[in-house]
């Protein structure tokens, strides 16, 4: 049987990051300052945008508090390359 996912709702960070339970987990730069969900599985966290077009992130759970998750996708265009438009 497939488990069944807490569902949290977070903000992301400006520094691209969502923070949960001590944790930290990357997300991309188009993501900055959007609302999402995190959905908390035993062995694993994902986090979903509101928005559509914008990817779900995945990452290992980690149990130790402290620990982060960056992830390449994360990575993969610096935040300051983001161009703000009204």
């Amino acid at each position: 049987a497939a488990a069944y996912a807490l569902k949290i709702p977070v903000l992301v960070s400006a520094r691209s990051r969502v923070r949960h339970d001590g944790h930290e987990y990357s997300m991309p730069p188009d993501t900055l300052g959007q609302a999402a969900t995190l959905h908390l599985y035993p062995n694993r966290v994902e986090i979903v945008n509101r928005h559509p077009n914008l990817p779900t992130c995945r990452h290992r759970k980690f149990p130790t508090p402290g620990v982060h998750s960056v992830a390449s996708a994360g990575r993969t265009r610096p935040a300051l390359s983001l161009s703000l438009s009204r």
